[in-house]
């Protein structure tokens, strides 16, 4: 009788774990805005960090409501011919990581009398906005982090 030992030899070699995008996403990039729901400003410039967009935002007030408020509760986007925001400071900008899947709501006037009309649009072209319509409100997730965007539709 002839007895045959067996010894296997073990040649596959576990995968590295990967970081998933959304983790990357939210880990790596800086927002000088958290701990706010929403901001108020025009986009000065967007930059990439690490793959992603980073909006440069100069910060605008809203005419009657407290920055604290804003920052909590938002302010109503609506059609208007009157100067409900303004620009007090442009020396000081805010860094804003655009979250994997915002939305960007891109609101026209056509006349004072009428709704917005409304559409979906891009963080570039929100870059490139006229001046009259250029003011923006952004929804910030948690992590600082623009998940929504929506101009300003003056007439």
């Amino acid at each position: 009788m002839v007895t045959v030992t067996i010894t296997p030899t073990v040649t596959a070699r576990a995968a590295r774990p990967t970081a998933s995008v959304a983790t990357t996403r939210s880990n790596t990039v800086k927002s000088d805005v958290m701990g706010r729901s929403f901001d108020l400003g025009t986009i000065v410039r967007v930059q990439k960090d690490n793959g992603v967009p980073v909006i440069i935002l100069d910060r605008w007030t809203a005419q009657g409501v407290s920055d604290s408020a804003l920052a909590a509760h938002g302010v109503p986007i609506h059609v208007h011919s009157d100067a409900p925001y303004q620009n007090h400071n442009d020396k000081i900008t805010y860094r804003i990581p655009v979250a994997q899947g915002a939305v960007f709501t891109y609101r026209h006037c056509v006349a004072i009398d009428q709704p917005a009309v409304l559409r979906s649009s891009t963080l570039d072209e929100f870059v490139r906005l006229q001046s009259s319509e250029k003011v923006v409100l952004l929804t910030l997730d948690p992590k600082g982090q623009a998940v929504k965007a929506e101009n300003d539709p003056a007439c």
